[in-house]
């Protein structure tokens, strides 16, 4: 037998393994975003327990679930995510807190950085974006 003889076998096969691994991993890459994604939900939503006007009671709670998923995140999101969360709750620890103006800036680059793991890394997809951190505002309703 000769390798000429294997090569319209092997050749499919290979080709149907390289195949199986990109789903494979195209499959783990977007179970991570969700993941990622969801946490990131979930500490954006609990932002508000740290604006100025909040409710006391409402607030506590909300930052000790932004705290909760920031620890969660460790298992997900990229270093510079953790470093921007924490740089941002260092801006507002107690006994110490920073001007409001560090505050601001802090939390902006904290999302920022989210949204820019959240929009992708690959060299083919990777949208751009044109915001800064002071383009994150703490709107609230009045």
């Amino acid at each position: 037998m000769d390798w000429i003889d294997v090569l319209p076998v092997a050749i499919p096969f290979a080709l149907a393994v390289v195949l199986w691994f990109l789903q494979d991993r195209s499959k783990f890459n977007w179970e991570q975003h969700k993941r990622k994604e969801e946490r990131y939900v979930k500490m954006f939503n609990s932002l508000s327990g740290f604006y100025a006007n909040a409710d006391p009671d409402k607030a506590r709670a909300k930052k000790v679930k932004f705290v909760d998923q920031l620890r969660l995140a460790w298992l997900y999101c990229p270093d510079e995510v953790i470093r921007k969360s924490n740089a941002f709750l260092d801006t507002i620890k107690a006994g110490n807190p920073k001007p409001k103006e560090k505050q601001e800036e802090a939390l902006g680059e904290f999302v920022l950085e989210a949204r820019k793991d959240l929009m992708g890394k690959g060299w083919l997809w990777r949208k751009k974006t044109k915001l800064a951190p002071d383009d994150f505002k703490t709107w609230t309703s009045t």
